[in-house]
Protein backbone atom coordinates (compact mmCIF):
# COMPACT_ATOMS: atom_id res chain seq x y z
CA UNK A 1 0.00 0.00 0.00
CA UNK A 2 3.05 2.30 -0.20
CA UNK A 3 1.68 3.60 -3.49
CA UNK A 4 -1.33 5.01 -1.63
CA UNK A 5 0.46 6.78 1.21
CA UNK A 6 -0.67 10.14 -0.13
CA UNK A 7 -4.35 9.19 -0.05
CA UNK A 8 -4.12 7.61 3.41
CA UNK A 9 -2.28 10.60 4.86
CA UNK A 10 -4.69 13.13 3.38
CA UNK A 11 -7.77 11.37 4.72
CA UNK A 12 -6.32 10.63 8.17
CA UNK A 13 -5.29 14.27 8.54
CA UNK A 14 -8.80 15.29 7.49
CA UNK A 15 -10.31 12.92 10.05
CA UNK A 16 -8.23 14.44 12.85
CA UNK A 17 -9.17 17.97 11.83
CA UNK A 18 -12.90 17.29 11.51
CA UNK A 19 -13.03 15.19 14.70
CA UNK A 20 -11.78 18.13 16.76
CA UNK A 21 -14.43 20.41 15.26
CA UNK A 22 -17.20 17.85 15.59
CA UNK A 23 -16.31 17.04 19.20
CA UNK A 24 -17.16 20.64 20.13
CA UNK A 25 -20.59 20.23 18.55
CA UNK A 26 -21.31 16.94 20.33
CA UNK A 27 -19.94 18.23 23.62
CA UNK A 28 -22.45 21.08 23.51
CA UNK A 29 -25.30 18.54 23.27
CA UNK A 30 -24.26 17.01 26.60
CA UNK A 31 -23.73 20.41 28.22
CA UNK A 32 -27.16 21.62 27.09
CA UNK A 33 -28.70 18.34 28.31
CA UNK A 34 -27.14 18.79 31.75
CA UNK A 35 -28.52 22.33 31.94
CA UNK A 36 -31.98 21.10 30.95
CA UNK A 37 -31.90 18.47 33.70
CA UNK A 38 -30.99 21.19 36.18
CA UNK A 39 -33.77 23.46 34.92
CA UNK A 40 -36.41 20.69 34.88
CA UNK A 41 -35.57 19.60 38.41
CA UNK A 42 -35.28 22.89 40.27
CA UNK A 43 -37.87 22.79 43.06
CA UNK A 44 -40.20 20.44 41.23
CA UNK A 45 -39.71 17.49 43.55
CA UNK A 46 -38.39 19.30 46.60
CA UNK A 47 -40.96 17.75 48.93
CA UNK A 48 -40.78 14.23 47.48
CA UNK A 49 -39.77 11.54 49.94
CA UNK A 50 -39.02 9.08 47.15
CA UNK A 51 -36.14 9.60 44.76
CA UNK A 52 -37.70 11.21 41.68
CA UNK A 53 -36.05 12.95 38.74
CA UNK A 54 -37.36 14.31 35.45
CA UNK A 55 -35.09 13.52 32.47
CA UNK A 56 -36.22 14.41 28.95
CA UNK A 57 -34.61 11.76 26.75
CA UNK A 58 -36.74 12.81 23.77
CA UNK A 59 -35.05 16.20 23.93
CA UNK A 60 -31.64 14.48 23.96
CA UNK A 61 -32.56 12.29 20.99
CA UNK A 62 -33.60 15.32 18.94
CA UNK A 63 -30.38 17.12 19.86
CA UNK A 64 -28.30 14.12 18.79
CA UNK A 65 -30.22 13.88 15.52
CA UNK A 66 -29.65 17.56 14.79
CA UNK A 67 -25.92 17.41 15.51
CA UNK A 68 -25.42 14.30 13.37
CA UNK A 69 -27.15 15.95 10.42
CA UNK A 70 -24.92 18.99 10.89
CA UNK A 71 -21.78 16.83 11.07
CA UNK A 72 -22.64 14.98 7.85
CA UNK A 73 -23.58 18.22 6.05
CA UNK A 74 -20.67 20.40 7.12
CA UNK A 75 -18.07 17.68 6.53
CA UNK A 76 -19.23 17.21 2.94
CA UNK A 77 -17.34 19.93 1.05
CA UNK A 78 -14.02 19.16 2.76
CA UNK A 79 -14.36 15.43 2.08
CA UNK A 80 -15.14 16.07 -1.60
CA UNK A 81 -12.17 18.44 -1.84
CA UNK A 82 -9.85 15.90 -0.22
CA UNK A 83 -11.10 13.13 -2.53
CA UNK A 84 -10.43 15.26 -5.63
CA UNK A 85 -6.95 16.09 -4.34
CA UNK A 86 -6.14 12.52 -3.30
CA UNK A 87 -7.12 10.93 -6.60
CA UNK A 88 -6.59 13.87 -8.97
CA UNK A 89 -10.24 13.69 -9.94
CA UNK A 90 -12.32 16.39 -11.57
CA UNK A 91 -15.95 16.06 -10.54
CA UNK A 92 -18.75 17.83 -12.33
CA UNK A 93 -21.26 19.91 -10.39
CA UNK A 94 -23.90 17.37 -11.42
CA UNK A 95 -21.99 14.51 -9.77
CA UNK A 96 -21.31 16.55 -6.63
CA UNK A 97 -24.96 17.59 -6.40
CA UNK A 98 -26.04 13.95 -6.77
CA UNK A 99 -23.76 12.87 -3.93
CA UNK A 100 -24.88 15.77 -1.72
CA UNK A 101 -28.54 15.01 -2.40
CA UNK A 102 -27.97 11.36 -1.48
CA UNK A 103 -26.27 12.37 1.77
CA UNK A 104 -28.98 14.82 2.78
CA UNK A 105 -32.09 13.12 1.49
CA UNK A 106 -31.29 9.44 1.87
CA UNK A 107 -28.39 8.77 4.24
CA UNK A 108 -29.23 11.52 6.74
CA UNK A 109 -32.92 10.72 6.86
CA UNK A 110 -32.35 7.01 7.44
CA UNK A 111 -29.35 7.08 9.72
CA UNK A 112 -29.30 10.26 11.81
CA UNK A 113 -32.51 9.35 13.66
CA UNK A 114 -31.53 5.70 14.06
CA UNK A 115 -28.16 6.60 15.56
CA UNK A 116 -29.66 9.36 17.70
CA UNK A 117 -32.03 6.83 19.28
CA UNK A 118 -29.13 4.50 20.08
CA UNK A 119 -27.09 7.33 21.60
CA UNK A 120 -30.02 8.54 23.72
CA UNK A 121 -30.73 5.00 24.91
CA UNK A 122 -27.07 4.47 25.80
CA UNK A 123 -27.20 7.63 27.89
CA UNK A 124 -30.45 6.50 29.52
CA UNK A 125 -28.94 3.12 30.45
CA UNK A 126 -25.96 4.81 32.10
CA UNK A 127 -28.11 7.27 34.07
CA UNK A 128 -30.59 4.57 35.10
CA UNK A 129 -27.77 2.80 36.97
CA UNK A 130 -27.26 5.96 39.03
CA UNK A 131 -31.00 6.26 39.69
CA UNK A 132 -31.22 2.63 40.85
CA UNK A 133 -28.29 3.20 43.21
CA UNK A 134 -29.94 6.37 44.53
CA UNK A 135 -33.19 4.53 45.20
CA UNK A 136 -31.38 1.67 46.91
CA UNK A 137 -29.36 3.99 49.14
CA UNK A 138 -32.06 6.59 49.78
CA UNK A 139 -30.39 9.64 48.28
CA UNK A 140 -32.09 13.01 48.43
CA UNK A 141 -33.51 14.50 45.26
CA UNK A 142 -30.86 17.21 45.37
CA UNK A 143 -28.02 14.67 45.61
CA UNK A 144 -29.45 12.63 42.74
CA UNK A 145 -29.73 15.65 40.44
CA UNK A 146 -26.18 16.66 41.34
CA UNK A 147 -24.83 13.17 40.54
CA UNK A 148 -26.79 12.91 37.30
CA UNK A 149 -25.51 16.29 36.13
CA UNK A 150 -21.96 15.34 37.05
CA UNK A 151 -22.27 12.11 35.04
CA UNK A 152 -23.63 13.94 31.97
CA UNK A 153 -20.90 16.56 32.20
CA UNK A 154 -18.29 13.77 32.28
CA UNK A 155 -19.93 12.30 29.18
CA UNK A 156 -19.38 15.64 27.47
CA UNK A 157 -15.71 14.75 27.36
CA UNK A 158 -15.24 11.02 26.82
CA UNK A 159 -18.46 10.18 24.97
CA UNK A 160 -18.30 13.34 22.87
CA UNK A 161 -14.83 12.30 21.74
CA UNK A 162 -16.00 8.78 20.82
CA UNK A 163 -19.09 9.99 18.98
CA UNK A 164 -17.17 12.69 17.10
CA UNK A 165 -14.45 10.29 15.93
CA UNK A 166 -16.92 7.58 14.95
CA UNK A 167 -19.28 9.88 13.05
CA UNK A 168 -16.44 11.75 11.36
CA UNK A 169 -15.11 8.43 10.06
CA UNK A 170 -18.63 7.48 9.00
CA UNK A 171 -19.05 10.65 6.97
CA UNK A 172 -15.61 10.37 5.34
CA UNK A 173 -16.07 6.73 4.34
CA UNK A 174 -19.67 7.23 3.18
CA UNK A 175 -18.97 10.29 1.02
CA UNK A 176 -15.76 8.77 -0.36
CA UNK A 177 -17.52 5.55 -1.33
CA UNK A 178 -20.40 7.36 -3.00
CA UNK A 179 -17.91 9.60 -4.83
CA UNK A 180 -15.81 6.65 -5.99
CA UNK A 181 -18.81 4.85 -7.49
CA UNK A 182 -19.86 8.05 -9.24
CA UNK A 183 -16.42 8.76 -10.70
CA UNK A 184 -15.50 5.50 -12.38
CA UNK A 185 -13.35 3.79 -9.73
CA UNK A 186 -13.17 0.02 -10.21
CA UNK A 187 -11.67 -1.41 -7.01
CA UNK A 188 -11.57 -0.63 -3.31
CA UNK A 189 -8.94 -1.48 -0.71
CA UNK A 190 -9.34 -1.81 3.07
CA UNK A 191 -6.81 0.02 5.24
CA UNK A 192 -6.69 -1.01 8.89
CA UNK A 193 -5.66 1.79 11.23
CA UNK A 194 -5.06 0.36 14.70
CA UNK A 195 -6.79 2.05 17.62
CA UNK A 196 -5.45 2.61 21.11
CA UNK A 197 -8.03 0.36 22.75
CA UNK A 198 -9.87 -1.34 19.90
CA UNK A 199 -7.95 -3.49 17.44
CA UNK A 200 -10.45 -5.73 15.65
CA UNK A 201 -8.90 -8.91 14.29
CA UNK A 202 -11.43 -9.16 11.44
CA UNK A 203 -10.51 -5.64 10.32
CA UNK A 204 -6.78 -6.43 10.52
CA UNK A 205 -7.35 -9.50 8.34
CA UNK A 206 -8.71 -7.26 5.55
CA UNK A 207 -5.82 -4.81 5.63
CA UNK A 208 -4.27 -4.30 2.20
CA UNK A 209 -6.82 -6.41 0.35
CA UNK A 210 -8.59 -5.26 -2.81
CA UNK A 211 -12.00 -6.28 -4.16
CA UNK A 212 -14.22 -5.03 -7.02
CA UNK A 213 -16.00 -1.87 -5.97
CA UNK A 214 -19.47 -3.40 -6.27
CA UNK A 215 -18.66 -6.29 -3.92
CA UNK A 216 -19.06 -6.27 -0.14
CA UNK A 217 -16.42 -6.97 2.48
CA UNK A 218 -16.91 -10.16 4.50
CA UNK A 219 -16.26 -9.31 8.16
CA UNK A 220 -17.23 -12.77 9.38
CA UNK A 221 -20.22 -14.01 11.39
CA UNK A 222 -22.57 -13.15 8.55
CA UNK A 223 -21.60 -9.45 8.60
CA UNK A 224 -20.95 -7.68 5.28
CA UNK A 225 -20.12 -4.07 4.45
CA UNK A 226 -19.69 -1.80 1.45
CA UNK A 227 -17.00 0.12 3.36
CA UNK A 228 -15.70 0.73 6.91
CA UNK A 229 -18.44 2.45 8.93
CA UNK A 230 -21.16 1.22 6.59
CA UNK A 231 -24.48 2.33 8.08
CA UNK A 232 -25.67 -1.29 8.18
CA UNK A 233 -22.85 -2.40 10.50
CA UNK A 234 -23.49 -3.00 14.21
CA UNK A 235 -21.93 -0.64 16.75
CA UNK A 236 -19.38 -3.33 17.66
CA UNK A 237 -17.83 -2.90 14.19
CA UNK A 238 -17.73 0.91 14.05
CA UNK A 239 -17.26 2.53 17.48
CA UNK A 240 -13.75 4.02 17.56
CA UNK A 241 -12.91 2.20 14.33
CA UNK A 242 -10.35 4.20 12.35
CA UNK A 243 -10.26 2.01 9.25
CA UNK A 244 -10.25 3.68 5.87
CA UNK A 245 -11.10 2.64 2.32
CA UNK A 246 -9.03 3.65 -0.71
CA UNK A 247 -9.81 3.32 -4.42
CA UNK A 248 -8.27 2.73 -7.81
Amino acid sequence: MKKYRKQIKLFKNLEKKLSVRNKKRVKKVFIDFAEKIKKDNGDKFADEVKVVIDIDYKYLQEKFKDVLEIIYLYNFDEIIGTFKNAYNKKLSEKIIKGIRDYLLEDFNRKNALKKAKIMANTTKDKLNKIIVQAQREGWSHKDLVKEIMSSVENMSEYRASTIARTETSTSINTVSYKTSTSSGMKEKGWIHIGGKKVDRENHKALNGKWIPIEEKWDLGNGIYAEYPHDANLPASEVVRCSCLQIYR
